[in-house]
């Protein structure tokens, strides 16, 4: 464990450290929380946060920053990533993977969860032949020292039936064909870096980085999502939002009957 948290500088619009995401303390996040148990805020944020797509109908997570005018105007774009805080999240109700889950996470310290029972997650996934599907944003919980760890998967449509159990938060996750593999896992007050390689099974799986969204991956994000979504037996709330954009389903309806089991 480490209390040096590593700076992130490309994901925003000014540098901050990690475990600034998780802001626990702001005022949208406390209000969020005030008449909501741990249970209703776990599925009020997969139900009411909407995934983000461009005027194309593809995955998209561009935003721009535009301070002053005159002689003194700045703008920055964070072209193909960007990593919000909680607030963010609860002020627009949109979010990809990190976003959300960082959301999430935000939350439930805010209900006074132990900072060594939840924590935010970035990594990546596989398919369980290896198969590299992308770089993911998720989180682990438990209600106190009791109990069992859970996976928080945020990306889902509605709650899952269950929140799978996961032995260890520091090695990798398999569940039904969908391998979650931590690389750096974290919250306000806690950090750690998972650099060993492990052996699940016959798969070796090696650390990997930078395997959030970039330029020319908008086609293999919507499959991790349909696979992840397809794992917990719901839609994702990107195979949602895609159902609602006409551009969206012309350019990915067929992976999507694919992956469902519609298209041969």
């Amino acid at each position: 464990m480490s209390n040096i948290f590593p700076v992130v500088v490309n994901q925003r619009f000014f540098p901050v450290r990690l475990n600034e995401l998780v802001d626990k303390d702001s005022y949208m996040v406390q209000e969020f929380v005030k008449n909501r148990n741990h249970m209703d805020i776990a599925r009020d944020i997969l139900m009411m946060v909407r995934y983000p797509l461009d005027w194309k109908g593809q995955p998209d997570d561009e935003h721009k920053y535009s301070a002053y005018s005159g002689i003194f105007h700045y703008n920055k774009t964070i072209k193909w990533d960007y990593w919000d805080e909680g607030k963010e999240v609860l002020s627009t109700l949109v979010a990809d993977c990190e976003g959300s889950s960082i959301c999430f996470v935000s939350c439930m310290r805010a209900k006074d969860v132990s900072e060594k029972d939840v924590y935010e997650v970035f990594g990546y996934v596989t398919k369980e032949n290896g198969e590299f599907l992308g770089g993911h944003g998720y989180a682990f919980f438990r209600l106190d020292v009791t109990e069992q760890w859970r996976l928080y998967e945020s990306t889902l449509d509605i709650p899952p039936l269950e929140y799978p159990v996961v032995p260890d938060i520091f090695k990798p996750f398999s569940y039904h064909g969908i391998v979650y593999v931590p690389e750096q896992v974290f919250n306000d007050k806690e950090y750690y870096e998972v650099t060993t390689m492990t052996k699940m099974g016959n798969l070796e799986l090696e650390k990997r980085t930078n395997y959030f969204m970039s330029r020319n991956d908008k086609k293999r994000r919507v499959m991790k999502h349909l696979l992840i979504g397809k794992a917990f037996n719901r839609h994702s709330r990107l195979e949602k939002a895609i159902g609602r954009s006409m551009l969206g389903r012309v350019r990915f309806g067929r992976m999507i009957r694919k992956i469902n089991g519609r298209v041969r």
